[in-house]
């Protein structure tokens, strides 16, 4: 009964305010839709089918305490809205005529297709270098590789193709030219030859997110299946890659096939059972804040000389299923189950709150009249991130960081660049 009831409730939270959201900005793609409802569908998959196969239920007090983080997050939007100009919040802001997506496009396309190919020359000189110095072919899906591959300065020059593949992905869609595939296709082999699959998702998922922002496509429950099909593919390619180098036969057979199959579904189920268990441990939380705070700790340890980098991958791994014929495991803990390890109550719903409040400070950024069109890829980008917090936590990450910021940077480089060569061209042609 409290499987049914956990599932009632985080429904019957988040429809009122999805509509009362809808009201006010005439779509779906909000923040606080993005956090509630991927949650409330793993729960409704986990106490209404996946118990049936072994995973442990999520409980009800994890569901009311993520359903209470859910309001302090919308209470930091709605504190940041009562300060905000109601002018900012014109539904009409939303919605993107094809007249102003063909205009974006004529005018930033060149660049971007131009940042595609530097991400991708230097991605590929990386990976031969970087398999160059594991050893060769063998190491691909070695943690040695992974080392190598994602460090240094070829490595940084290669997450141009963040901003680009999420770009030109929309471009396809809006004007189905050819050759976009191929650039896209390369700049995502780049992606998934490293095999995290966080990087994997969220690349794939900033291409949609900004083609749903812009108008360009149209969700529905038949994408909502392809996209959900394509993540399982790509999680399942991502394992084959260093399965492969072993035995190539072998990794496509029915039991590795199962077993992955298991593996995405702990994936998948782990974060909200994950929460849901540590709630019942005595030796959590944790109070050691380094962890949510790693960002900006190891920038300092990095320009200030210090030798210590605080490591932001959890260990602490714990059971999910009493099925063991499988690795039934998880290290993921939510978003908000990561901050109550670390922080405790208290300063989850303190992080919590200024989560909310940067969102919304985001989102007028973005929605605004005259937004700039790098704050808008800014804003999607962090969509990205708070559409996995029933997953883990990414904010104490620097890739999220660096991402953002060269989603900003480089369309407002690309305008300033054209404003100077424009107002030289006119100084000549007046001295002349």
């Amino acid at each position: 009964m409290q499987d049914i009831i956990g599932v009632v409730a985080i429904f019957a939270i988040s429809i009122p305010i999805s509509i009362f959201e809808y009201q006010k900005f005439a779509s779906l793609l909000t923040p606080f839709n993005l956090m509630a409802y991927p949650y409330a569908i793993t729960v409704a998959m986990v106490n209404l089918v996946a118990v049936n196969f072994g995973f442990f239920h999520v409980s009800l007090e994890s569901v009311f305490y993520y359903i209470l983080c859910l309001l302090l997050f919308k209470i930091g939007e709605l504190a940041v809205e009562k300060i905000a100009h109601p002018a900012v919040y014109d539904a009409k802001v939303m919605s993107f005529q094809k007249e102003q997506m063909q205009e974006i496009f004529n005018y930033y396309t060149r660049f971007f297709i131009g940042v595609a190919i530097i991400s991708i020359v230097a991605s590929g000189i990386h990976f031969i270098r970087a398999l160059n110095e594991v050893g060769g072919w063998m190491f691909l899906a070695s943690k040695e590789f992974e080392e190598a591959y994602g460090k240094g300065i070829l490595s940084h020059v290669g997450q141009l193709n963040k901003p680009a593949f999420m770009f030109l992905f929309g471009y396809f869609f809006f004007s189905k030219k050819k050759y976009v595939p191929i650039l896209l296709f390369l700049m995502f082999m780049a992606v998934l030859l490293l095999q995290i699959k966080t990087h994997i998702i969220t690349t794939l998922l900033s291409g949609i997110l900004f083609c749903y922002f812009f108008g360009i496509i149209k969700i529905n429950l038949k994408k909502l299946l392809l996209y959900s099909l394509i993540i399982f593919a790509l999680f399942n390619i991502s394992y084959m890659i260093g399965f492969s180098k072993i035995n190539v036969a072998e990794s496509f057979s029915s039991d590795v096939q199962i077993a992955l199959a298991n593996h995405f579904f702990t994936y998948l189920f782990g974060g909200s059972i994950g929460f849901s268990e540590i709630l019942k441990f005595s030796n959590y939380p944790l109070y050691s804040p380094d962890e949510i705070f790693a960002v900006p700790i190891n920038l300092y340890n990095v320009f200030y000389g210090g030798n210590e980098v605080v490591d932001v991958v959890i260990y602490n791994w714990i059971p999910v299923s009493t099925n063991y014929q499988y690795f039934h495991s998880s290290n993921v803990f939510n978003l908000f189950g990561v901050l109550y390890m670390y922080l405790g109550w208290w300063g989850t719903f303190l992080y919590v709150f200024a989560l909310g409040v940067v969102s919304q400070v985001l989102k007028i950024a973005a929605i605004k009249k005259g937004a700039t069109f790098g704050l808008q890829m800014a804003y999607v980008y962090f969509l990205c991130f708070l559409m996995l917090a029933f997953f883990n936590i990414f904010f104490n990450q620097l890739q999220v960081y660096e991402g953002g910021v060269l989603m900003v940077l480089l369309p407002t480089l690309f305008v300033i660049y054209n404003k100077i060569k424009s107002y030289l061209s006119d100084s000549i042609a007046v001295t002349t």
